[in-house]
């Protein structure tokens, strides 16, 4: 009898007051499925802004949230003397978790999304089942057991709503990230036409994050699984396509391909502020700049939106909106591509991950240098992410481009490759070189397929256990005979040998004065002899040490070798290091 005469009582009220009442049950809802930490960060109201669900949420605006919280459980206190549960939350998931998705395979694979607090959910995919319960902030996760490469299914979601997922495969999933090189469209690589005619793959799906900067760690991110055809297959990156059709043909199982990569960016905008932090060189370099510049953009951020909000509220005739500052659609800052485009995908079970950068980074002497750190920070901040100690991480050297530095000139791109070379030293780590297969007035070589290749190869050697040829030559240390620098090298794979040219290039040596000059090299067995009329005391050798080298040195299984020098530079202390500006 009391329901009924409450709903009476309702529809009694003044319009104006029962609108008021249904809006306060919106704004419950809303803030009781906030994303975890908004808001406490709200009430503490250490920033000036912060992001929600993609957008910044003005802490100004907190009093007038939490008088319509206050508003809103006072009225909804009525209806709840009569109904035994709260209000419930849909279940979402997130963008990754959609129809087409591939799952890696495995018996850890995660699951998550949102759902109200404490809110039980099912998941139930290919005869088996799994379930978890909503956290306090609205946020479950579960694990998928048993999935073996090959199964396809359909995924049902089941809390207060149902939602259905269809075409589910399982297999192999790569993070495909970088730069421009990475992010390169399969419609602009070498070939094209006849490349796109061939690429329909039903087993290989693709998954493009949308470009997106954000000052915090955002929960998702924008983007949606395609199968691969002609249409989908164009616009992706080339790399990671090539990697994807050559690794789905080898292992015969499906394939997931995320590309999350953005032109002209480096790698520290791709790194967590908390990875930034935990290296000394890295926490210096990057992490203190970081910090200012993303105060800074945050409140620049925050006058925006209210500016925004202001012409919204009330536009003069003819005028158009307020523009957004330029700083806030700039990529650089550090953390910024991380926070929009990377932590949305946490936290996904994936298989491995592909990095195609550097370019933004091989400036500065200082800046070459800390990339000998950087990188390796952020391959440990990912795999903390990711929470897998062990993620795979494959990564492509920088190829040849532009300059042919004199003997004695700095070369910042074969800074950055030595950087990049030393990196493999991380476990579990792998490097694609491609020094002899870029363009020298281009700085996007349209030769993807041997890049997608040498890293399919990587990938099919370290992870998946195969006894095939992966890598180059790569030295491994310099002795003197007499007036000879004898270069020692690994994976010389039924040894060395030349391409392209029937003397071997692109050495240099140095005596005592450390002028370098040009020189003599011949093969000896799985060593490479260097020597020059004019060094009768070699002190060290370096190979295809330019921007754009002329350098032929490969092993017997046709991979080329990694540019070096036996004379690296030793990295100067953390106090000498100066912040980037």
């Amino acid at each position: 009898m009391v329901l009924p005469a409450l709903l009476r009582l309702m529809y009694a009220l003044p319009k104006s007051f029962y609108l008021l009442f249904r809006f306060s049950f919106a704004v419950r809802d809303h803030l009781r499925v906030m994303p975890s930490g908004i808001s406490a960060r709200l009430i503490m109201a250490q920033t000036d802004v912060v992001a929600t669900h993609g957008a910044p949420v003005k802490i100004g605006t907190y009093m007038k949230i939490k008088s319509l919280n206050n508003l809103s459980l006072a009225l909804s206190g009525l209806l709840s003397m009569v109904c035994s549960a709260p209000a419930l939350a849909d279940v979402k998931l997130p963008a990754i978790e959609s129809d087409y998705m591939v799952l890696q395979a495995g018996n850890g694979t995660k699951f998550f999304g949102t759902a109200a607090p404490a809110e039980a959910v099912t998941v139930s995919y290919g005869g088996r089942q799994a379930a978890a319960v909503a956290d306090k902030n609205g946020h479950w996760e579960t694990v998928l057991k048993a999935l073996k490469a090959g199964e396809r299914f359909d995924i049902e979601v089941v809390g207060k709503n149902t939602i259905n997922i269809k075409n589910v495969l399982v297999g192999q999933v790569w993070l495909c990230s970088g730069q421009s090189n990475m992010e390169w469209p399969l419609s602009q690589a070498k070939d094209a036409a006849q490349e796109l005619a061939a690429a329909n793959h039903e087993q290989i799906r693709l998954f493009n994050v949308k470009r997106k900067l954000s000052t915090e760690p955002l929960s998702d991110v924008e983007g949606n699984w395609l199968i691969c055809n002609t249409q989908t297959a164009a616009p992706f990156s080339a790399v990671a396509y090539f990697f994807g059709r050559d690794l789905q043909k080898d292992l015969r199982t499906p394939v997931g391909l995320i590309e999350s990569a953005w032109g002209g960016t480096p790698a520290q905008a791709w790194t967590s502020l908390d990875g930034l932090e935990a290296d000394p060189v890295t926490q210096k370099r990057y992490w203190m700049l970081a910090n200012e510049q993303l105060a800074h953009l945050q409140e620049s951020a925050q006058k925006y939106e209210h500016s925004l909000a202001e012409w919204k509220a009330a536009p003069p005739p003819g005028s158009a909106p307020p523009a957004k500052p330029m700083e806030l659609e700039f990529p650089n800052a550090p953390s910024m591509l991380f926070n929009g485009m990377i932590s949305g995908l946490l936290p996904a079970t994936i298989g491995g991950v592909l990095w195609y950068q550097g370019e933004s980074n091989a400036t500065a002497p200082e800046e070459t240098m800390a990339y000998r750190r950087l990188l390796p920070t952020l391959i440990k901040d990912w795999r903390s992410k990711f929470q897998n100690p062990n993620l795979p991480f494959l990564f492509v050297q920088l190829a040849n481009y532009e300059k042919k530095e004199e003997p004695n000139e700095r070369s910042p791109w074969a800074e950055l490759r030595e950087a990049q070379l030393l990196t493999l030293s991380v476990p579990r780590t792998g490097m694609a070189v491609a020094v002899d297969i870029g363009e020298s007035k281009d700085i996007h070589p349209r030769n993807k397929q041997d890049v997608g290749k040498r890293l399919e190869r990587i990938a099919l050697a370290h992870v998946y256990g195969r006894d095939v040829p992966f890598s180059g030559p790569i030295f491994t240390g310099m002795r003197v005979k007499g007036s000879k620098a004898v270069c020692s090298f690994k994976y010389t794979n039924r040894g060395l040998t030349t391409r392209s040219f029937a003397k071997l290039q692109g050495f240099l040596i140095c005596g005592p004065d450390k002028k370098f000059v040009p020189a003599d090299a011949v093969i000896v067995g799985n060593t490479v002899e260097v020597t020059s009329p004019g060094v009768t005391q070699p002190v060290a050798v370096r190979y295809g040490w330019q921007g754009d080298p002329v350098c032929n040195l490969y092993n017997g299984a046709g991979f080329p070798a990694s540019p070096f020098r036996s004379d690296v530079a030793e990295e100067p202390p953390v106090v000498n290091l100066p912040v980037t500006k």
